[in-house]
């Protein structure tokens, strides 16, 4: 049986993609749950945990792609599995673990929209 492999560039480390992955889901996060809060819908708590937990799976699908590709240019295929059910697994852990303990508008004082 050949081989099979794809030239994916020069391997990348995996954790500087997992802190790149988690600040580009934190910049995206922030910037449509500033809406929300400038409409009085979600409390500077919210924001804050709904920002790094986004941030957080941002990083951990981003490390799990990059390995994924790695793998993959190395014709490792049950490496490339591996990390993508990392990736989802760190994913559903941590949806997991926000449903558990969820972040409520009563934890904080939150200001109602007029006419509500």
């Amino acid at each position: 049986m050949a081989k099979f492999s794809i030239n994916t560039g020069e391997p990348r480390h995996v954790f500087g993609h997992f802190v790149s992955g988690a600040v580009a889901c934190g910049i995206a996060s922030a910037t449509l749950n500033y809406k929300d809060y400038k409409n009085k819908e979600l409390s500077t708590k919210q924001i804050l945990v709904s920002t790094l937990k986004t941030s957080v799976e941002g990083g951990a699908v981003t490390a799990s792609a990059i390995a994924a590709a790695n793998y993959l240019g190395k014709g490792n295929i049950l490496g490339l599995l591996g990390s993508v059910s990392l990736g989802l697994a760190s994913v559903y852990a941590i949806e997991q673990i926000s449903q558990k303990y969820p972040c409520k508008k009563e934890d904080e004082f939150l200001i109602k929209k007029e006419g509500k």
